[in-house]
């Protein structure tokens, strides 16, 4: 009997081991290099240091391989050959180092979460079904997500994020941010911004941050409550509609209704000399202007 149970269990074990392809490969990489990562299922996570090289390791799926080539300055790493695409839990997974200031064009395919740490140049990544962080100092981010949360911490100039079902966080950022999502919420917080354009259809938006005297911020909900919050000295002309809702202004101005035969109210007002062009339109939800 202990014979069958050792003879199973090293069965087991060989099985497993086969399965589960072991990858550490290192190639030397130009600095400031573009590269593109591809894995169809299971997690990636990219890291940036400061050596002038790219080292994977991680596990890969049954029946997977890893492609890893440099030309002429520019890295492509693809997981390939995989029949789990549908299945995260059964995919590949990697953890990849590269010079902090590469740019990364990262497609997690059908079943993939993203994490990226640490890298300074631009940042785009995509996947169907997962989650995608973004955290450090990347200079540009472009993230795109159906089914999961998007996250992005740090000092982009530029931000693109987008989620069909998943919240939305952008935290720290400047510039010129772009950020929508189907079902979820919306919450962005940073500096000061030139360019700002929220959408969502079901959810609560919070935005947090200074305005430069130019800058357009543009709001748009259908299902949801809006928290606009801004500094009080801010220079800015405001326009406010809410069909289905109230709107709260610390500023001080009051909202007045369109007509006596809907809800709809409207409030328009500047404050600090105006400059910058606030709009906000909501369909069925309470907007809240707030002093920081």
């Amino acid at each position: 009997m202990k014979r069958t149970l050792l003879l199973f269990g090293l069965a087991v074990s060989l099985a497993s081991s086969a399965l589960a392809q072991k990858v550490d490969e290192t190639r030397s990489a130009d600095p400031r290099g573009r590269i593109q990562i591809e894995n169809p299922s299971g997690r990636l996570t990219i890291v940036g240091w400061d050596r002038d090289e790219i080292h994977v390791t991680g596990t890969l799926a049954q029946g997977a391989r890893l492609d890893f080539d440099i030309t002429a300055g520019q890295a492509a790493i693809e997981v390939d050959g995989e029949g789990h695409h549908h299945d995260s839990s059964r995919g590949s997974v990697l953890e990849v180092h590269v010079p902090k200031a590469s740019r990364l064009d990262i497609d997690g395919a059908i079943n993939t979460s993203i994490d990226v740490q640490g890298v300074e140049g631009r940042v785009s990544a995509e996947t169907v079904n997962g989650n995608i962080s973004v955290v450090g100092a990347a200079t540009e981010v472009d993230v795109e997500t159906v089914n999961g949360q998007v996250e992005v911490r740090g000092g982009p100039r530029r931000v693109r994020a987008e989620s069909v079902n998943g919240d939305v966080l952008v935290e720290g950022a400047s510039g010129d941010v772009e950020a929508s999502t189907v079902n979820g919420a919306l919450e962005i917080r940073g500096d000061s911004f030139e360019r700002v354009r929220l959408e969502v259809v079901n959810g609560r938006v919070a935005f947090e941050g200074g305005l430069s005297s130019s800058a357009i911020l543009e709001i748009e909900g259908v299902g949801g409550d809006i928290d606009l919050t801004v500094p009080g000295d801010v220079p800015a002309d405001f326009s406010i509609s809410s069909f289905n809702g109230d709107i709260d202004n610390a500023f001080g101005q009051k909202a007045e209704r369109v007509s006596r035969w809907t809800e709809e109210k409207e409030l328009s007002f500047s404050n600090g000399g105006g400059g910058a062009k606030v709009e906000i339109h909501t369909l069925n939800g309470n907007v809240r202007i707030s002093k920081k």
